[in-house]
């Protein structure tokens, strides 16, 4: 991924994460910015484009492992924060 798109990618997803949107919004989100498919992330860990739908809509229970493979898929670090960190980020 090129430096352009990590620096897009972080304004978008920090912002999000401020907001509290739900993970699985923005994965989709993440994934169509990257101009991908569902089709092409199913195929690069191993869903079927159904179950990614189902993944990205929140109508299915996100485990770790298919949590970490999505992102290892749109080159995304699954990090965990302490719970007054998003608050520090804001206030800088």
């Amino acid at each position: 991924m090129n430096e352009q798109k990590r620096r897009i990618l972080w304004n978008f997803t920090s912002s999000y994460a401020k907001n509290g949107m739900p993970i699985h919004t923005q994965l989709r989100m993440v994934r169509k910015l990257l101009g991908l498919s569902q089709t092409d992330v199913g195929a690069m860990i191993g869903v079927h484009p159904t179950g990614i739908c189902v993944l990205e809509n929140g109508r299915h229970g996100l485990t770790l492992t298919k949590l970490q493979r999505y992102c290892d898929a749109l080159e995304l670090s699954l990090v965990l924060m302490p719970k007054g960190f998003v608050k520090d980020l804001e206030a800088k």
